[in-house]
This record gives C-alpha cells, structure tokens and sequence, in this order.
C-alpha cells in the first residue's frame, strides 16, 4: 500500500510538470504469495496496473476489489475457453450461422434448432446423424461441438477409423484402461465419418462396445456421423454381430436422430464449376464425366 501511494504521488507530481510516467511497482511479496495461494498469480500480474487505473478512476475500496477480480475471473474463463477449444480439435469453417437449413426437410431443421440449445448434452443423450455424403452431417456435427465447447463443455472431434485405430494400438499396448478414462471425460465426444472402414478389424467391436457402455454409464455424450443405416454398422466393426448389437442398443436408448437428405452439396458446386469452365454437363472431351 505504502508502495502504491508513492507510485501515485510521483506519477501526479510528474504529470504536473510534464514528465513521463514512473514505472508501476510490483506488487508485494505477500500479495503475490496470497494471489498464489488463491490460483490467480498467473491472472494478474499486473495487480498494480489495475489499482492505479481504481484510484485514478476515484472507484471505492469495494469497487476496486471487484475489478481486480472481476479482471482474473474473465481472464480465467478466456483461457479455459481457449483450452477447450484446442483440445476439441474442431475443424475452424464449419459453424451453426453458416449451415445452409434451406437443403434440408422443415422437420430435420427444427431438431437441429433445439438440438443448437444443447441441453441434450446436459442430459447425458447422444446423436446419431445419418445422410448421404455430401449434405452436411460433418458441418452439423462440427457446429454442434463449437456451441458445446462455448458453453464449457470438454468435447473432441475424431475420424471414426483413427478412433478405432488408437483403442486396438492402446489395447495391444496396455493402454487402453487409461485412456478409456481419459475419453470418458469428455462430454461430447463426436465421431466422424462411421461408414468408410480403411481396414475392418474383428478387435473394433468389443472396444467400441467397451468405450460406449462406459460412455452410457458415465452420462456423457456421443455424437455419430454416418452414411450407413444400423443395421449396416456391422462392416465399420469387423462383423462381431452381438458386440455390434449390443453397442447400438445402449447408444439408441437415449439419443436423438437426425436424418439430412438431399444433393451433395460439394457435387453441386463441381457441376457449377463444370458450367463456369465451360465443360459439357453430360461428359468432358474424353467422355469421362
């Protein structure tokens, strides 16, 4: 305190006479301790900055305190956000302001709305999104997890064969206990593109069953893009047909469907470049397309 009377004694005696303004002391030895002892150091390290600006604005002791921490508080909930956004692995472009609704049936459009206020995620439910390629379940998927992620909720972004990939490589390793728990604290967990198996393994099903009854049990979220009807999941998952079962059963008991149709969207904008280019709609020079 004695330091920051002085600081501003000088700082008023050489505005005064047109001097530049005297460096900011630093804070105490036992504010700082105390800011440690309290988790806040780290939020503000310029804790004298911020009680000059207090008494220059003539705020009371009351009103400069809640600056101070109204400041770390801000600050804290910028860096989380920026913590769960990096962790989320969210592709940037995609966003629920962008997503064309005018492609997609009246009824999927009005799931989609409420599914936007995401109290399906508070309630511990999952989603299942299924279409053609092309029509925006990847986009959906995507925007949903950025509206989870900006309202605190841990969520990750994943290719379905990665994920599969990393529980068989973690369950050879020894891994896959820890890993599991890791997983499992993540609240929405979004898995892209279940359809396109690279390399069916007959080892996927019982860890996708593992890492799914695990997920229903704990209350958290699972979101599934997929071109794939239910019954024809059993390829993605080496064809163990009771895993397979039994994995959908518990995923279906609480999850919403949304079912996009319609045109692919990137095959629409190949057919305009087609038409802008000057190609023929029906076949390039050599027939092909």
């Amino acid at each position: 305190m004695k330091q920051q009377t002085k600081y501003r004694q000088e700082k008023n005696m050489n505005q005064k006479f047109g001097l530049g303004i005297p460096e900011q002391p630093a804070a105490s030895p036992e504010l700082m301790d105390a800011l440690r002892q309290l988790k806040c150091s780290r939020l503000l390290p310029d804790i004298g900055k911020l009680i000059d600006e207090a008494t220059d604005a003539q705020l009371s002791p009351l009103e400069t305190v809640s600056k101070v921490f109204t400041t770390a508080a801000r600050r804290r909930q910028n860096s989380k956000m920026e913590m769960l956004e990096k962790m989320a692995s969210l592709p940037s472009n995609p966003s629920i302001e962008n997503f064309d609704f005018s492609r997609i049936n009246p009824l999927a459009a009005q799931r989609i709305k409420e599914a936007a206020r995401c109290q399906w995620i508070e309630a511990g439910e999952s989603m299942l999104i299924r279409g053609p390629s092309g029509v925006g379940k990847t986009h959906l998927a995507v925007s949903l997890g950025k509206l989870a992620v900006a309202k605190g909720y841990r969520t990750l972004f994943i290719q379905a064969n990665d994920l599969l990939a990393k529980l068989a490589r973690w369950n050879v390793n020894g891994e896959l206990e820890r890993r599991m728990k890791l997983l499992n604290q993540v609240r929405v967990l979004i898995i892209d593109e279940f359809g396109y198996p690279t390399k069916p393994d007959p080892a996927y099903a019982p860890l996708f069953y593992t890492l799914v009854q695990e997920r229903t049990q704990k209350g958290v979220s699972t979101v599934i893009t997929s071109n794939r009807k239910l019954g024809e999941m059993g390829s993605m998952l080496g064809g163990n047909e009771v895993c397979i079962a039994a994995a959908l059963d518990r995923l279906i008991k609480d999850c919403w469907f949304i079912k996009i149709m319609g045109k692919s969207y990137r095959l629409e904008c190949f057919e305009k470049r087609k038409m802008k280019d000057g190609w023929d709609s029906e076949e390039d020079d050599e027939g092909n397309l």
